[in-house]
């Protein structure tokens, strides 16, 4: 969950707990919930900038994929780098 915007991103990985925010998720089938303490709706300021924006990113389950080159799962920045994500 990037709670900032893309230009200044703060990148969390979910379940996300800072002593008074929470930020949850639920598997659904077809689908991922999210399950906030606060409000989660994207927004875009008056410039058109987008805020507290999700992705989600599926990482096979099995122990090679997890260990693979040494990436630590819960960083986004090495996961992007890894899987070569775009913003």
């Amino acid at each position: 969950m990037n709670l900032n915007n893309a230009t200044d991103p703060v990148v969390v990985p979910l379940p996300y707990f800072d002593g008074s925010f929470i930020i949850n998720m639920q598997f659904l089938t077809g689908g991922i919930g999210l399950i906030a303490n606060e409000d989660l709706s994207s927004y875009e300021d008056e410039n058109g900038v987008a805020y507290q924006q999700a992705r989600y990113v599926i990482i096979p389950a099995d122990a090679a994929a997890r260990k693979a080159a040494g990436i630590d799962w819960n960083d986004y920045k090495q996961v992007k780098k890894y899987l070569n994500l775009k913003d």
